[in-house]
């Protein structure tokens, strides 16, 4: 035990060889080491660090001569190791710096490859959204385009009647006979007022006279008189196939049908709306309303004289070439040529001027006729 506390006479707070200060010393010098861990570097200075101060404490003490030479040298160790701690620790802060630098940059040049990417993924898709917004613009200009040219914008010059009026369209007045309906007479040369034909006509002129309409033709331009053949739109459609409902609301041909003011009627090959009308005219005419309200006086008396009266120069009946007292189903040549027959009770029966009469429907069908719809 001597011999081993002989060899730690050197460490400063073993060299009294007193129990207390050895014990003292050694809690020190084991707090410092603890205080240093795990860096080696930090372990040692710490010790140089505390022996130095314990050497100092009994050298200062003890007025120790030896001591205070040795104090000199330790003063000498403990900057150059704390020189060298420095210099380690300069070290290891840079690489530690450069290399959290070089992680930075490894990072932000993966941050920056990373957003190119974004950005030339946006951008590939923001293409692909202006395209898209392109061509649908496109597509909608184009569908506008048709809509213009399926219903030409024209004013309402006048109205000659219920169902024949006068429009300029394109800087030309044309005379314009509306498609798929008839409003009683109110204008022609050889026949009275029709039952309900000014009232027609007041409803056409309060509705259309001036106004700005839209025109959609059928199949045929014009009818045997020249008449240009149209729909009128009260608003342009804003699709090429209108509904039922928009139909109903904003074609005047409808209207005409709805309120009672004109019937339907049918010359093939214009007949796109030809069902909805017979449909929009059942109401008006179930009810007995507008012209379906006539007495059968008046109606027999406006047959009588359509019968008798004279040809005029819009409608120039043909004389029967096979009459018969026995045949009472007539046949009629349509405008457009097409051969029908009326059978009695038809809806056009009485206001039908036969070209042919038949004894049967047999007999009419075996001559090239169809029978009337209605």
């Amino acid at each position: 035990m001597g011999n081993f506390l002989n060899k730690l006479r050197f460490i400063p707070g073993y060299r009294t060889r007193t129990m207390w200060k050895m014990i003292v010393a050694t809690m020190w010098y084991l707090i410092a080491l603890l205080a240093g861990l795990p860096n080696i570097f930090n372990v040692i200075g710490n010790l140089v660090v505390s022996m130095f101060i314990v050497f100092l404490y009994e050298s200062i003490k003890f007025k120790d001569k030896k001591s205070l030479k040795s104090l000199g040298i330790s003063f000498l160790v403990v900057a150059v190791v704390s020189l060298g701690y420095s210099s380690n620790e300069t070290d290891i802060t840079n690489k530690a710096a450069q290399s959290s630098e070089n992680s930075s940059s490894k990072d932000s040049e993966k941050i920056i490859i990373d957003t190119n990417k974004t950005g030339d993924a946006y951008r590939a898709e923001e293409k692909a959204k202006l395209d898209a917004k392109v061509a649908l613009e496109a597509k909608k200009a184009e569908e506008q385009n048709k809509i213009n040219t399926t219903f030409t914008p024209a004013t309402i010059t006048e109205v000659t009647d219920g169902d024949t009026v006068k429009v300029l369209v394109n800087g030309e007045v044309r005379k314009v006979r509306l498609i798929g309906v008839d409003t009683p007479e109110t204008v022609h040369p050889s026949k009275p007022v029709e039952y309900y034909g000014m009232e027609a006509s007041n409803f056409t002129k309060n509705s259309l006279n001036g106004k700005t309409v839209y025109l959609q033709k059928d199949i045929s331009d014009t009818d045997k008189y020249g008449r240009y053949l149209y729909y009128i739109w009260l608003n342009q459609p804003t699709e090429l196939e209108p509904t039922k409902e928009y139909t109903k609301e904003n074609m005047f041909n409808a209207q005409l049908l709805i309120n009672g003011y004109a019937q339907v009627s049918t010359y093939p090959p214009d007949v796109k709306y030809n069902e909805w009308f017979l449909e929009f005219q059942q109401a008006p005419k179930s009810n007995g309303e507008g012209l379906w309200s006539a007495p059968e006086e008046q109606l027999a008396q406006e047959n009588t004289q359509s019968s008798t009266s004279s040809p005029s120069s819009q409608e120039v009946p043909s004389t029967p070439t096979n009459s018969s007292s026995q045949g009472l189903i007539k046949g009629n040549h349509s405008s457009s040529g097409e051969l029908i027959y009326h059978v009695p009770g038809g809806q056009f029966y009485d206001r039908t001027d036969a070209e042919e009469y038949f004894n049967t429907e047999e007999e009419a069908q075996a001559a090239g006729y169809r029978r009337s719809k209605r």
